[in-house]
């Protein structure tokens, strides 16, 4: 039986900023197997429709070229039982989770960082919540998913060949230094067609890139 351990500065750690208690957090990581009344199934069903209204609105402000098809499939990757579970075990450490089960699962890191996603949401509302998602999991997403394509240079040749200039521009940048964001621009033949956040000037130009090359421009 493990019964975790949870202390502020691990929650911190994890959420990027200062919580006040720890109470509901503690309940997020408690599996149903620790046979408590308090343990995370509920707040998983929270956080999952949570997860998905973030996702969503993320999504159809920063990919406006995108049909309802591609939304869809960048939505279904980035909520998928998989990718969740990946995320979640790299931003959950083990000794967090409270079970009296034989080893922790793929799926019960997943279901934690979805529990999680509804603690956060009951104790700091949803502005909290949003940079949580986008930050955590939605960038991370989309970044390890198109990180293998050069979209980029593969829109400048194709712009090339259809006689049009594209450029990429900062239009904003924040965040502290250690998690800095960058708003980039792609603008073609002056007219800006796409914007993207990133959390390097890279990959925001990357995702710009990624929404425009399947698309009219």
């Amino acid at each position: 039986m493990n019964v975790g351990y949870s202390t502020n500065n691990s929650f911190e750690e994890i959420f990027g900023f200062k919580v006040k208690s720890n109470i509901i957090y503690d309940q997020a990581f408690t599996h149903k197997s620790i046979q408590r009344k308090e343990h995370n199934e509920r707040l998983e069903f929270l956080g999952d429709s949570v997860l998905n209204i973030i996702v969503s609105d993320y999504l159809f402000k920063h990919f406006s070229t995108d049909s309802e098809g591609e939304l869809s499939k960048k939505r279904s990757h980035i909520i998928s039982r998989k990718n969740l579970n990946i995320i979640g075990k790299q931003i959950i450490a083990k000794d967090l989770i409270k079970h009296n089960v034989d080893k922790v699962s793929d799926n019960m890191f997943g279901n934690c960082l979805e529990a999680l996603i509804g603690a956060i949401f009951i104790k700091e509302g949803l502005i909290k919540t949003n940079d949580f998602v986008i930050n955590k999991i939605i960038t991370k997403s989309i970044n390890n998913n198109f990180s293998d394509i050069d979209f980029k240079s593969k829109l400048i040749l194709r712009c090339q060949k259809e006689g049009k200039k594209v450029t990429f521009k900062k239009i904003q940048e924040s965040g502290p230094g250690h998690q800095k964001k960058y708003k980039i621009g792609a603008y073609i033949n002056g007219n800006k067609k796409s914007e993207n956040w990133g959390f390097s000037i890279k990959s925001a130009e990357q995702l710009c890139a990624k929404s425009l090359y399947d698309n009219e421009i």
